[in-house]
């Protein structure tokens, strides 16, 4: 895969279960879950197809207490991977925030790029923590220096209307991991939600100019003679309110064709 990116992968909160086929990373009674994958597994041996990219993870603490807050969430994704952006609308934090995810939806639709869940716990003071599970809608955007990102917009009913925006800046890097997404969880939102687990599917078709766009493209650039090949496809690293930071590489394989 060869990026300006397979960009994706919002990291935000808490399943009850680890991803299948998750790597597992532990640190100062902390534990973290990270899963992912691409499909179709089978791709073209030169040249790119679309595809899509699915990202998880799950924080818990060995001794079953509430896990500090994230604080700030970096993906490198392997340099083999393309993103195409061309022509798709590009959507502002301030046009979403604070809103529904329809409302979100209604406003930003058109730069929609993804989709998926987010759980863990709302945190208010002289009060017991409570469970919440949001949705999560990711956006093509862009910084206000133009650089690329891509916007995580959270958003839960319950207990009551939360909505949270994160903000991804996509990084270019050398090596093996082409591209680097970062975000720094807001002060006043980590005072309040502790998220725990997430579930994030990133990848979309659209026409522009009469011409079929993927928004996420990747080959499987496998030797002659041999049907796939295994790859780094994304190595991550959570930092916690008080300093502990969890970092893991998540390996997949690919099937190639032709």
């Amino acid at each position: 895969m060869r990026p300006k990116a397979l960009a994706a992968a919002l990291a935000c909160a808490a399943l009850l279960a680890a991803p299948a086929g998750a790597e597992v990373a532990q640190k100062n009674g902390l534990i973290v879950s990270f899963g992912g994958s691409i499909s179709p597994r089978s791709l073209p041996r030169t040249g790119t197809a679309p595809i899509g990219v699915t990202v998880a993870g799950r924080v818990r603490t060995a001794s079953g207490r509430l896990p500090p807050a994230l604080r700030r969430i970096s993906l490198e994704i392997n340099r083999n991977g393309v993103l195409d952006d061309h022509g798709l609308a590009v959507c502002r934090p301030d046009q979403i925030e604070p809103s529904s995810s329809r409302q979100a939806l209604a406003t930003c639709g058109k730069a929609r790029v993804g989709g998926g869940q987010v759980t863990g716990r709302v945190v208010l003071p002289d009060q017991l923590p409570v469970a919440f599970r949001g949705r999560v809608i990711a956006f093509n955007s862009r910084r206000p220096d133009g650089g690329r990102a891509i916007l995580a917009h959270v958003y839960t009913g319950s207990p009551f209307a939360i909505s949270v925006v994160l903000v991804f800046a996509l990084e270019s890097t050398s090596g093996t991991f082409g591209t680097r997404l970062v975000a720094v969880v807001p002060r006043q939102t980590r005072r309040v939600l502790h998220i725990t687990g997430f579930r994030l599917h990133l990848g979309r078709n659209y026409s522009r100019g009469g011409r079929r766009h993927s928004y996420l493209s990747a080959g499987c650039p496998a030797p002659a003679g041999f049907p796939g090949t295994t790859f780094p496809l994304t190595r991550a690293a959570y930092s916690f309110v008080g300093g502990t930071t969890l970092r893991s590489v998540i390996v997949r394989t690919c099937h190639a064709r032709g």
